[in-house]
């Protein structure tokens, strides 16, 4: 059987853009799906990234950390790269999402594309 013949379960049709100047990205709804993962391009100035999240799309955004151990949900990263969260992070809670650089965008602003799937 050919993978077409098997229901969508893995998304990648949302993403973020962090403008020039800046070190958050616009904010987006995942609609009842899970951030898994993310797409980093070429033009991406930072090193490390960070998750907020907000209850509401013109809400407060906030960091997002590990209840276990109250850090904030970070990973070092680099351009033209996928990215796999992993089972450790799980941010299926989060319906609102911004995605925070380390360092402001310099030359040209960046697109992550946005790794989902549904939440059963």
């Amino acid at each position: 059987m050919a993978s077409k013949d098997f229901p969508l379960k893995i998304n990648s049709d949302l993403s973020v853009t962090i403008a020039v100047g800046q070190t958050v990205s616009n904010a987006v709804d995942l609609y009842g799906t899970a951030l898994v993962g993310f797409i980093t391009d070429a033009n991406l100035t930072g090193t490390a990234l960070t998750f907020q999240g907000s209850d509401l799309f013109a809400g407060t955004y906030k960091a997002i950390a590990l209840l276990s151990t109250g850090v904030n949900i970070a990973g070092v990263v680099t351009t033209n790269k996928y990215y796999i969260l992993g089972s450790t992070i799980d941010l299926s809670a989060v319906r609102f999402l911004k995605i925070v650089s380390g360092i402001a965008q310099l030359t040209n602003p960046t697109t992550i594309t946005l790794i989902t799937k549904p939440i059963n």
